[in-house]
């Protein structure tokens, strides 16, 4: 019995070694497994905080590149902006022009009664002035000076007038105009303008004259071109205008 006793111990004893082996097995699998899911875990997370990073370094640049976009811009658009100014002068009595005080910007300086009259006089003129086939040259000149001229409602009355009269097709009616006088209002930057105009119909072999009143109030424009600041050197532009025979000429 003694022996038999000691055969059983020794095959518990083989048959927990497998057992015993299994588990530590099984432990050191399990182990592996974390220390596995840990690596996966830290790399993850070092990959989340390099997306982060990289998305807050993308938006830096993003942020730098619209700001240099801004400002590459607004030079650009203050570079093709033309910068007018005047310069005021006194004519002596032997004709010699002599510089007054420091050259003002076109919109800071007021200008005499005298200027605003002398392009009113132009205006007028170039407006209803009509010649032959030979002076369409001149008449697309002056029509380009006239908007070059004119600002605010004055441009849309200009334009819807240019609409209805198509002073560039070719016409029969011929315009000659004589500007009698020219007289300050009381209401501010108002002008009154008074005119003689003859008009010759070639085609019914008739002629008309009339005297017409104009009503004018004007404003100031800054030029945008070149070209724009050599024909306005003051930025003088009429702002709108009325006109209509004058009654009992």
């Amino acid at each position: 019995m003694g022996m038999d006793a000691s055969n059983g111990s020794l095959g518990a004893a083989a048959a927990a070694l497998p057992l015993a082996r299994m588990e530590d097995a099984s432990a050191a699998e399990v182990e592996r497994i974390k220390q596995v899911y840990h690596e996966i875990e830290r790399r993850d997370g070092a990959a989340q905080w390099h997306a982060r990073l990289w998305c807050r370094f993308a938006c830096l640049l993003a942020m730098v590149l619209l700001v240099a976009l801004s400002v590459i811009v607004s030079l650009a658009l203050k570079a093709s902006q033309v910068q007018a100014f005047v310069q005021p002068v006194q004519v002596t009595e032997d004709g010699k022009m002599i510089l007054v005080g420091l050259p003002q910007d076109l919109l800071a300086y007021a200008p005499e009664d005298s200027q605003w009259m002398d392009m009113l006089a132009q205006w007028v003129t170039k407006r209803r002035w009509r010649g032959d086939e030979d002076g369409y040259k001149r008449t697309r000149n002056d029509w380009a000076w006239l908007y070059r001229h004119t600002c605010g409602y004055g441009s849309k009355l200009l334009a819807h007038d240019e609409v209805q009269e198509q002073p560039f097709k070719p016409s029969k009616t011929r315009a000659s105009i004589e500007v009698k006088s020219i007289t300050k209002t009381t209401t501010p930057e108002s002008y009154q303008v008074v005119w003689h105009e003859v008009r010759v119909d070639k085609l019914a072999s008739t002629l008309k004259e009339q005297d017409y009143i104009g009503t004018f109030t004007v404003g100031r424009v800054r030029p945008k071109t070149l070209a724009e600041a050599i024909d306005n050197r003051l930025g003088l532009c009429v702002n709108g205008y009325d006109v209509a025979p004058k009654v009992g000429s």
